[in-house]
């Protein structure tokens, strides 16, 4: 068993390392802004970790990889490095936040035994959240400022709407003797509270803040 998880962090982290590579050369070979490689790497590393808690029975696996691109990331900060991570006209620390989410939601998943508490909280960051700020950067409909942080009503809806479907189908999916009434009711909850906080949440502190805030609404409801 610990050969094998072992075998999957390093194949895991290796995906990660490979994915940097790739958005490095979106960036200086087909010339994609930074703001779209940037979430070229939130999605796909995203849809790739949502395997953890159906490869690893362990948090310390966990722990480790998130530690160790935690590392890699502030070393290639500091030293100008993976300009398509960092090539942005805000400060952000989303970057470091992402892994921080997904270890926090593997460990609540873990001892709750119940994988919603880690699919559902990191599908609407890796995807709701994602879409939102692309449309919101694409179409610009309706924009407001939080401070230094520009959003956009448009950005705001696309949220809202597939946050909802995301919630309706976890539900049925790891809850299924849920009724139809509090399934609308929980993913209305889950759905509003989510856009207020992707909304309201600054320099990427959203890919900290939605996942934790859609975990003690689970737990609460």
């Amino acid at each position: 068993m610990l050969a094998q998880q072992t075998t999957y962090a390093i194949i895991l982290t290796s995906s990660y390392l490979s994915l940097l590579g790739v958005s490095e050369f979106l960036y200086y070979q087909w010339k994609w802004k930074a703001e779209y490689t940037r979430k070229f790497v939130h999605i796909i590393s995203g849809l790739i970790s949502l395997s953890l808690p159906f490869l690893f029975a362990d948090h310390w696996f966990i722990l480790a990889i998130a530690l160790f691109l935690i590392a890699l990331l502030l070393f290639a900060k500091k030293a100008e490095l993976l300009k398509s991570i960092y090539q942005i006209e805000r400060n952000s620390l989303g970057d470091l936040l992402y892994p921080v989410s997904f270890y926090i939601c593997f460990l609540v998943a873990d001892n709750l035994n119940n994988n919603l508490y880690f699919v559902l909280p990191l599908l609407v960051l890796i995807l709701s959240d994602s879409l939102a700020a692309l449309v919101g950067k694409t179409w610009k409909w309706l924009p407001y400022t939080i401070g230094k942080c520009k959003k956009t009503v448009g950005g705001f809806i696309t949220f809202l709407a597939t946050a909802l479907i995301f919630s309706i189908g976890c539900f049925i999916l790891f809850e299924p003797s849920k009724t139809l009434l509090l399934l609308l009711i929980h993913s209305s909850l889950i759905v509003l509270g989510g856009s207020i906080i992707e909304a309201i949440s600054p320099m990427g502190f959203d890919n900290l803040t939605i996942p934790v805030f859609i975990l003690l609404l689970l737990q609460i409801l």
